[in-house]
């Protein structure tokens, strides 16, 4: 045999679809499946964090997770395994500028609890450069008492008050 199909062109165009229809079905199976989308990845992961959309972007009140001792800004060794692990996804996911807000309660002079507030969200972006965020990454803001999340008039209000939130900017 010379290795050309015999028979008419009709035949011949048979044979040629019994070929390579198999093999346009294996390779279409093949192909990879559609991955999510960067941005469905970010907002799944950010949800599992706790974040939740807000008018600045997706917002996570640490209140519920670590919360500051009167007039302190010190975080204990626990916030700061809270902390990498939220920046250790984050980045993992490709978010790598965030805002850190600080935050007090109504106990204390204006000006002393922005002062406090400003120092706990210092405290929350030193954690965060130490588990890889760039500094130039973080902007840093102080709200005193200015946006309580409880009553101030209890002291597990107050308790709550005394806190940190991350926003990742809108995507």
């Amino acid at each position: 045999m010379n290795g050309r199909i015999s028979g008419s062109p009709r035949s011949r165009l048979a044979w040629l679809a019994l070929v390579l229809i198999p093999v346009f079905f294996s390779a279409a199976c093949m192909t990879p499946q559609p991955q999510p989308s960067t941005k469905q990845a970010q907002e799944t992961a950010l949800r599992q964090l706790g974040f939740k959309e807000s008018q600045d972007g997706w917002e996570l009140q640490l209140a519920s997770r670590m919360t500051f001792a009167v007039d302190d800004a010190t975080l204990t060794a626990e916030d700061r395994q809270t902390l990498a692990h939220a920046a250790q996804v984050l980045l993992s996911i490709g978010i790598d500028r965030l805002t850190v807000e600080g935050h007090a309660d109504s106990t204390g002079s204006e000006k002393h609890n922005k002062l406090l507030a400003e120092r706990r969200a210092a405290a929350v972006v030193d954690a965060l450069i130490q588990t890889g965020f760039k500094p130039e990454m973080i902007t840093q803001r102080s709200h005193g008492a200015s946006r309580p999340i409880a009553d101030n008039s209890s002291e597990v209000g107050r308790a709550r008050n005394r806190r940190a939130a991350l926003i990742v900017p809108s995507f």
